[in-house]
């Protein structure tokens, strides 16, 4: 098992052996747009660079042949706040779509549940997003073309202090 610690965002993850996941920390090779990426783990999103990445991961299992089992971690810098469902606008593919809003702590935090058709597969979504500070958004999603992948998926990220009380 290896464990992902950003201390600034308080975000703790454990990922089972089967997954494998990039951060500042790890990574061996250039990106392309370091700008996008968390640099250390105060290096914040700002008017000049309004989203960076936290965390990517990926599941190895190959449940299917789609796009597998997938987990991201954004902070972003919005001033004018954050709206899942303007984020995620509607499409014809969706079959389900699902928002919802709860306050945990007093902080609101926006839930969006999607399955999607793709080919002759559903990939199943789930979006969060919570203001961390000012200014200062969480986004975490998650996707797996296989409901088992999905599920996994969300015990990992259900990990974080603001989702487990979903």
């Amino acid at each position: 098992m290896s464990q992902y610690l950003n201390p600034h965002f308080n975000i703790k993850l454990d990922f089972p052996d089967s997954w494998s996941f990039r951060y500042w920390g790890n990574r061996k090779n250039v990106l392309s747009h370091p700008e996008r990426h968390q640099t250390a783990f105060d290096d914040l999103p700002s008017e000049l660079s309004s989203e960076k990445e936290l965390l990517s991961a990926r599941s190895s299992i190959r449940r299917s042949s789609l796009s597998g089992t997938m987990l991201c971690v954004v902070s972003l810098y919005r001033p004018n706040g954050f709206s899942l469902l303007e984020y995620r606008a509607k499409f014809e593919t969706d079959l389900k779509r699902e928002f919802r809003t709860q306050s945990i702590t007093g902080v609101e935090i926006q839930s969006l549940l999607l399955e999607e058709q793709a080919e002759e597969y559903i990939v199943y979504s789930q979006l969060y997003c919570w203001e961390h500070s000012e200014k200062i958004w969480l986004h975490c999603g998650i996707r797996s073309d296989a409901l088992e992948g999905f599920k996994e998926a969300r015990e990992i990220i259900g990990q974080l202090n603001k989702i487990k009380n979903l």
